[in-house]
């Protein structure tokens, strides 16, 4: 592989995380994560893919919907191993409140395990955040059959 596939590989892995956010996919969304993975998201820690998957469900659990867009990216890549930084933004509303609009960034770092790259470590830190207009439009991903 090239550092270019190796670059595509890596973008289209973010690529996944961020359409499995915005389709609620639990088991798309921890595919991207290696096993041993760690996030670091604010002040909480999370080792493992499934205590990962479980804290995510849990936040998701929480939202009326989570619109995730993963923008401007740097990638540092090396054999095996890589590193990142991803700027992205958010629209989310928790149950019962107004809704957010969040930028934030990930550094992150990734690992090759058979062939495929995967998030080896994220730690998220949120930049900016102010609240969006309060109507009730929200359209869900639509079920394709």
């Amino acid at each position: 592989m090239t550092t270019i596939d190796d670059e595509l590989a890596i973008r289209n892995l973010i690529g996944r995380y961020c359409d499995a956010v915005n389709r609620y996919d639990s088991s798309a969304w921890a595919a991207t994560w290696a096993l041993n993975g760690k996030w670091y998201f604010m002040d909480e820690v999370h080792e493992g893919r499934d205590s990962i998957l479980q804290f995510w469900s849990s936040v998701m659990a929480m939202l009326d919907f989570a619109i995730m867009q993963a923008g401007s990216a740097t990638l540092n890549i090396e054999s095996d191993t890589a590193s990142g930084r991803w700027y992205t933004q958010e629209i989310v509303r928790t149950r019962g409140e107004q809704g957010r609009a969040i930028v934030g960034v990930y550094d992150d770092t990734y690992t090759r395990a058979s062939g495929e790259w995967l998030i080896a470590s994220r730690r998220y830190h949120k930049l900016y955040e102010s609240p969006t207009d309060d109507r009730e439009d929200h359209f869900p991903y639509p079920t394709i059959n």
